[in-house]
């Protein structure tokens, strides 16, 4: 596009030589002959940058930082079939298979963003593609994770889903992509190379200032139908965490098929696939561990005050969720953004994602205990 803007001036000059060349006797027929030409003449010389690019991308070069194009997340995540192929170097925050291009990205790319914010605030990730394998067949796994965040910067080439690869065209009809694609839209870097991979420390963001660049949530109405179920459910789960009872808080997390051992305290060998899942939460709720979710059960009394968030725009995205603090807090210190609802060592509070039944949006079906970005507390 920069190519096509800087030929405008040069168009209108070559308008204005062709004007000179053509007698003023012609009166119309001279304005519509520079017209015509003039038109011709921009679209052939607004397809050659287009022309060069295509041949660029089709070549069989290796995609190495040499030749890489240097591009933000931001502008990786256009995709187009332009685009398709093209080798790039991108950098951003990775966590599993997603990259970011900022700490204000990843705020404003959860699904209450995405889905009820105004278009020009909203911001998308990229996916990472599946590394090429070890030359001894060894799959290539990913060490990024929310509660290690690392900084990276990749050599690949792009690719948008629902695109064929090969042609550059949307899919004939349903294609299944087993990577990143497969859960999302949008476009991922095929990855060559690792060029950087530095462990980064993230801030959570605090305050009313930043809860309205970047907030997604706000308190539920007081003594409204959502708080009232949402403070009773999650009172139940204070009690079974208390009792010790792992039976009742797999439950309340929507793990009722998991096996425990015929004691109760263990996950039992017969367990399905979502094993490390509800192994997790017994870990979070009865763990030995700083977290604010872990001291219900070592507690002498539950926790005195509970809030009740919920989405910050209308619609049924995410949430409620529900959270706790240890001690008394300011009010700068409780979540701005479900992006802080998560349960991490060090944080003043506790949370639990709960989820609503469908048609009556005031009951609550089932709540997810889980853990989240580490980002660490604010500098007083």
């Amino acid at each position: 596009m920069k190519n096509r803007r800087f030929l405008l001036p040069l168009v209108a000059r070559m308008d204005l030589s062709l004007s000179a060349l053509v007698p003023a006797r012609q009166g119309r027929g001279r304005t519509g002959f520079c017209i015509k030409i003039t038109a011709a003449l921009l679209v052939i010389l607004c397809s050659m940058p287009a022309i060069s690019y295509a041949k660029r991308l089709t070549t069989d070069e290796e995609c190495t930082a040499a030749h890489a194009r240097p591009m933000s997340v931001a502008e990786a995540s256009r995709g187009g079939k332009a685009r398709e192929g093209l080798c790039i170097r991108v950098t951003g925050i990775a966590n599993f298979w997603t990259l970011y291009g900022s700490v204000a990205d990843i705020y404003r790319t959860t699904r209450t963003w995405q889905n009820r914010a105004r278009s020009h605030l909203k911001v998308a990730p990229i996916g990472i593609g599946v590394f090429p394998d070890d030359e001894d067949g060894t799959e290539r796994g990913w060490p990024w994770t929310a509660d290690a965040p690392h900084r990276i910067t990749l050599v690949g080439r792009l690719h948008e889903c629902g695109r064929d690869p090969e042609t550059g065209k949307p899919f004939d009809g349903y294609a299944m992509e087993l990577n990143w694609c497969h859960h999302n839209g949008g476009t991922l870097v095929d990855p060559g190379a690792v060029l950087a991979d530095d462990p980064v420390e993230l801030a959570r963001m605090t305050g009313k200032r930043a809860w309205r660049q970047f907030g997604d949530i706000v308190l539920a109405k007081r003594g409204s139908a959502l708080e009232v179920n949402a403070v009773e459910y999650v009172r139940r789960m204070f009690l079974a965490a208390h009792k010790g009872d792992r039976r009742a808080i797999l439950d309340l997390n929507d793990f009722s098929n998991i096996e425990l051992s015929a004691d109760g305290t263990k996950i039992s060998e017969n367990g399905e696939h979502r094993l490390i899942e509800a192994q997790d939460i017994l870990d979070l709720w009865f763990g030995n561990s700083n977290l604010v979710i872990s001291q219900v059960a070592k507690s002498a009394v539950p926790p005195a005050v509970v809030r009740i968030f919920e989405q910050r725009w209308k619609g049924k995205d995410q949430g409620p969720w529900a959270c706790w603090a240890a001690a008394p807090l300011a009010e700068s210190d409780w979540p701005i953004s479900s992006v802080d609802t998560g349960n991490v060592a060090g944080r003043p509070y506790a949370c639990v994602e709960l989820v609503t039944k469908l048609y009556e949006p005031d009951q609550i079906l089932v709540g997810m205990s889980r853990r989240g970005w580490s980002f660490r507390e604010p500098l007083r």
